[in-house]
């Protein structure tokens, strides 16, 4: 597992790099700079890319985040912020009468980088991660006498590289769109939500962690100083 995660890290920075680097060569600058603090947020839909036990289990609902950034430099920023991500149980478990959610809450920081491509645009790309709590609501096993077996949470790091490209509608507003790979350091357990009391889990691959693809809407607002 560490090493597919330390190759995933390789991977996404080698990629930023190069794309950073052909981002560089478009030169057109903004009429003004980008505000050094802004408000920014996400609303995605998730679609689950990890484990196969993962998949057949659940369907994602949202995948939405809110953060503060500081911009250090003329590109760079950092921020710290809260995500929210929540997923159904599939069609499989609802027609064996159950009503299973996953609910995902996160602590995040997140680096990244603004980048202008255009008078009125500019692509962000940046990299979060984290710490949180992933609950599982309205457990339900298949016998009353396996219910509390197993506690129905657990805590876990994540990472998440993510690309948006964003047009400004004024000098501190932009809308965008969004795309990011999810990734929670922590491999699938059926346990915790009682599903292996209906399906034999044996049979479905459950190496990879938990995973999934977000693509949505972002915004982001700069408040600035009102000229005197």
């Amino acid at each position: 597992m560490r090493l597919h995660f330390l190759s995933l890290i390789s991977c996404f920075f080698l990629v930023t790099q190069t794309v950073a680097q052909e981002i560089e060569k478009v030169k057109v600058p903004f009429k003004d700079p980008l505000p050094w603090f802004s408000i920014r947020g996400s609303c995605t839909i998730p679609k689950i890319t990890g484990s196969e036990a993962f998949r057949i289990s659940f369907l994602g609902v949202y995948d939405a985040n809110l953060t503060v950034h500081f911009r250090l430099g003329k590109m760079f920023t950092i921020g710290v912020g809260y995500q929210s991500v929540l997923f159904n149980q599939s069609a499989f478990f609802k027609y064996k009468g159950l009503d299973t959610r996953l609910n995902v809450s996160n602590g995040i920081v997140k680096i990244g980088i603004d980048k202008p491509v255009g008078p009125k645009s500019f692509v962000t790309l940046s990299a979060t991660s984290g710490f949180g709590i992933n609950q599982y609501t309205a457990v339900k096993a298949a016998k009353d006498s396996l219910n509390g077996k197993y506690p129905t949470y657990f805590n876990a790091t994540f990472l998440r590289p993510e690309v948006s490209y964003n047009f400004l509608v004024e000098d501190n507003f932009a809308f965008g769109v969004l795309i990011a790979y999810n990734m929670i350091l922590a491999s699938y357990d059926p346990k915790l939500n009682c599903f292996d009391t209906y399906e034999n889990f044996g049979k479905y691959k459950n190496k990879a962690n938990m995973g999934w693809i977000s693509f949505g809407f972002n915004f982001y607002y700069g408040p600035k100083k009102k000229k005197a």
